[in-house]
């Protein structure tokens, strides 16, 4: 069977009987004074694909303007920066705190979209990522939450990295990882952490410790920046729906827990983002041409997704 068509089985039907939050619930953690596109492509991506609801954690300062793009996505203004709060473990333990009645009814999390380097923003994602982890949430790293990523970070966890190639060498770097060729690297950085690698270029490749898959697709010649965070969003809506199948929200072949099939599906989850992305992209780029950008990308999603798997 094709990766496609292992995605088909995880969609949720549109049956009618299906309540609010029973097709996915996102969140993601970013959106500084700086950075406010990142958080808003991620979220909204994840909605274009199908979930139901999408949460955003950001900054106060980056509230208003995410709030003005679109009023579909929950915004919750609780990350501070040093220019915000004391940078303490107090600080940090106030904002998860606050997070916590959100964080656990998410399926989803998604950290690093519009992060920043904010030294208390990036001690309040490793606390986060714990929390997270003890809610056996799937949480996928991108951006600047990959400076976070370690071994004791990870340990325990359902993650997925999403590096491009600057991260993939600085993350391998600091990892102290021989690096070799794209595939082999990727699979080995994936057996040290424990954790799905999805490194992105012009051949994706997807790795866990004992498996490596590219996609092919090659999407428009055009790249622009966030791309990568309209995969984020729509990887977690794959994931979602992963989870939602898991607890038989609906029928699904994916009722279980053996660690082999639930791992197959997070490859299959990856591949079809990918591939999604990339028919997107191509699909705005025929339109646009070099004067393509990320919303022009964000808004095929619906259409694309439709033409591919419906």
């Amino acid at each position: 069977m094709s990766r496609i068509q292992n995605l088909k089985q995880l969609m949720p039907p549109l049956n009618y009987k299906l309540y609010k939050g029973q097709s996915g619930r996102v969140g993601v953690v970013g959106g500084s004074i700086e950075y406010t596109g990142a958080p808003f492509y991620s979220a909204f991506a994840a909605l274009r694909t199908g979930v139901d609801l999408a949460h955003i954690f950001c900054t106060p300062g980056a509230a208003g303007p995410i709030k003005s793009y679109s009023p579909e996505i929950i915004v919750h203004p609780f990350m501070m920066s040093v220019e915000d709060a004391p940078h303490t473990q107090e600080t940090v333990l106030k904002i998860v705190s606050r997070m916590m009645p959100v964080l656990e009814r998410l399926d989803v999390l998604v950290i690093g979209p519009g992060l920043g380097r904010d030294p208390l923003m990036l001690d309040t994602a490793r606390e986060i990522v714990n929390q997270a982890k003890l809610k056996d949430l799937v949480i996928v790293l991108d951006a600047d939450a990959l400076s976070i990523v370690d071994k004791q970070t990870v340990d325990g966890g359902s993650f997925v990295l999403t590096l491009n190639v600057n991260e993939f060498g600085r993350v391998v770097k600091r990892l102290e990882i021989q690096q070799g060729n794209m595939i082999e690297t990727s699979k080995e950085l994936a057996k040290q952490l424990g954790v799905v690698v999805f490194a992105k270029g012009e051949q994706d490749c997807i790795a866990t410790a004992e498996t490596v898959i590219q996609s092919d697709e090659r999407g428009g010649p055009r790249r622009c920046g966030g791309q990568g965070d309209i995969l984020t969003g729509i990887l977690s809506a794959f994931l979602a729906w992963r989870q939602c199948a898991k607890r038989g929200n609906w029928q699904s072949p994916l009722q279980t827990r053996d660690p082999v099939q639930v791992m197959e599906s997070t490859l299959d989850c990856c591949w079809n983002a990918s591939y999604l992305l990339k028919r997107c992209n191509l699909s705005a780029y025929e339109k646009y041409h070099r004067g393509i950008q990320t919303g022009d990308i964000l808004k095929e999603i619906s259409t694309v997704f439709h033409e591919l798997y419906e």
